[in-house]
């Protein structure tokens, strides 16, 4: 089931790839390499799902999380800032992409919780690890999204240390400097966050911070836990 709405995703992101203005490339790479993505690693779900390869079938669900709540926030951002302009067709593709995918996220949540034997504490660890990874590749995508200045570039640096930290919390439980710099960081990207909200704001920014006030109370309940 979850394979086949990861497909259907990746449909509808194909169709408003050519529905959308051609005169805004942001928008045209965004639904381009969703389609692509969602398209593929829904067949991969698939196969993978048939063959019973369980550390790549984790992997894939795993990636499809991220990229599910990715593309919902993507489209929401496209909604809410206007570049659908007032044609209802591509606004009514996005709602329904949204819809899908935070209807398909929950079982692509639960099917890596059940698979990795997770208990509550550690699936609620798993959600920030979502997040981070999440935040982090949208930080690394800030200069393709925008251009290429001291803002994007600064992202970009946060970006990695995100996807590295949110591997390092995954791989190593127990080491307490990893689960510390899981705690902290965050904090300090909602405080950088915050200021950028004042000389370089976009709708990501505000994500950012969203997202980091989230990721820090959650680590900071895991290490409480331990």
């Amino acid at each position: 089931m979850g394979g086949l709405l990861v497909i259907i995703v990746g449909i509808f992101n194909i169709i408003q790839l050519f529905l959308v203005d051609k005169s805004d490339p942001k928008a045209v790479l965004l639904f381009a390499v969703y389609g692509i993505i969602f398209l593929v690693g829904g067949l991969i779900f698939f196969a993978v799902a048939i063959r019973g390869i369980l550390n790549f079938k984790k992997l894939i669900i795993n990636a499809s999380s991220i990229l599910l709540l990715m593309c919902a926030i993507s489209n929401a951002i496209y909604l809410l800032t206007g570049n659908g302009g007032v044609d209802i067709i591509p606004l009514s593709l996005s709602v329904v992409n949204i819809i899908l995918c935070l209807s398909t996220l929950p079982m692509t949540f639960t099917r890596y919780a059940n698979l990795e034997d997770m208990d509550a504490r550690e699936k609620v660890s798993y959600v920030s690890l979502i997040l981070l990874r999440g935040s982090g590749l949208f930080h690394i995508l800030q200069p393709l999204i925008y251009e290429f200045r001291l803002e994007t570039i600064g992202m970009l640096v946060f970006g990695v240390l995100y996807i590295l930290i949110a591997l390092m919390l995954s791989s190593r439980k127990d080491a307490n400097l990893i689960q510390l710099i899981g705690f902290i960081l965050p904090i300090i990207g909602a405080i950088l966050g915050t200021v950028l909200l004042f000389i370089y704001l976009t709708p990501y920014v505000i994500v950012f911070i969203i997202f980091d006030g989230i990721i820090s109370p959650i680590r900071f309940y895991y290490i409480k836990t331990q």
